[in-house]
């Protein structure tokens, strides 16, 4: 099934899954997105990220924006969000890991990385994918017809989704989930929407541990491969 899949898009999934995500939430329709804008930041996340990587590659993304669909559309917690935020999600979940450099944070700080000299030792590759991502996204013009109000309020979401992705702060999310699952839902409440859809975002990166066994399993075979290769990477 996965052969036939990657003959039929040509090994571009997070193209056409993209493409189909944003006709399934009808956000062409709700912010009249022009389609040689939608096609060109696909083009242009497709070709930042990088191929040579195991698993944190288009693959992966693809994945992630499939995964963090069904979550919200199978808690029937879709209709409480906002279109801006919806597409936000969709596009924070397509490029949360884009330019990935294929090694762990803690590699990059051992090895005094370009990347830790602009963003610090703090979530650096969380905050190295949300500028990369912003800057596709303002480059394609994607939104750039929308009012600067709701620009400004797309960029943060998806800066504050990719940087829900840490794993370093982990806990920081859960504990929040589990605070409001004490005071309760309320989805009128824009904070409460944002920490289902930080939660959301989490959990569909981590997707993988919950498809089928044969799925999961060659998941799991792609990471260890990429461990591997920073190992390889450390000891030269």
């Amino acid at each position: 099934r996965k052969q036939w899949y990657q003959r039929r898009v040509r090994g571009r999934c997070l193209f056409y899954i993209g493409f189909q995500l944003l006709i399934k939430h009808d956000l062409f329709e709700e912010f009249n997105l022009d389609v040689m804008s939608v096609l060109k930041f696909l083009n242009l996340l497709e070709q930042h990220y990088e191929p040579e990587n195991p698993f944190h590659n288009a693959t992966h993304a693809a994945d992630v924006a499939q995964a963090l669909h069904c979550l919200l559309s199978n808690l029937r917690s879709i209709d409480s969000f906002k279109p801006k935020e919806l597409l936000a999600s969709i596009l924070a979940a397509l490029a949360h890991d884009v330019n990935h450099p294929g090694v762990n944070q803690n590699f990059l700080i051992k090895t005094a990385s370009h990347l830790m000299k602009i963003n610090g030792n703090t979530s650096l590759l969380e905050q190295h994918h949300s500028k990369v991502a912003k800057s596709l996204i303002k480059e394609s013009g994607i939104i750039s017809h929308l009012p600067l109000s709701d620009q400004d309020d797309i960029l943060r979401l998806v800066e504050d989704l990719i940087m829900a992705t840490d794993m370093a702060q982990h806990q920081k999310y859960v504990n929040n989930m589990k605070a409001l699952m004490v005071t309760g839902y309320d989805p009128q409440n824009s904070e409460h929407r944002r920490v289902v859809l930080r939660l959301a975002m989490k959990c569909s990166d981590l997707c993988n541990t919950a498809r089928p066994w044969s799925t999961c399993v060659q998941w799991g075979k792609l990471v260890l491969e990429e461990f591997w290769r920073q190992g390889t990477k450390r000891r030269k």
